[in-house]
């Protein structure tokens, strides 16, 4: 099932939704069910990267194809859903007070 009430203040799924980009009913990426599932696992920051990540695996199994001029490039939208997993998973952790030090190198 995918619904989407365009509350994310109030809704949590919508929430996890919007942060992920799922907004759209004719192109829906993730099911109420497995969005529900990650919120199990964590608040909805945490849970919208798990998403954005599973979003990621599925995209990257698909192969890139090109028919004549026209092109679709699954791996740069995997590239793209883990980049945004990986954003979501800083900002989680910094809303959960975890120490970050960006930039720094041994």
């Amino acid at each position: 099932m995918w619904t989407y009430s365009n509350a994310p203040a109030t809704v949590t799924r919508d929430e996890v939704r919007l942060l992920v980009g799922d907004t759209d009913s004719t192109d829906q990426l993730v099911s109420d069910e497995e969005i529900t599932w990650a919120l199990a696992q964590g608040p909805a920051m945490l849970a919208a990267s798990r998403i954005a990540e599973a979003i990621a695996g599925r995209y990257s199994r698909r192969a890139d194809k090109e028919v004549g001029q026209l092109s679709v490039k699954a791996s740069q939208r995997a590239k793209a859903y883990l980049a945004i997993a990986r954003r979501l998973q800083l900002r989680a952790d910094i809303s959960a007070g975890s120490p970050y030090a960006g930039g720094i190198s041994i």
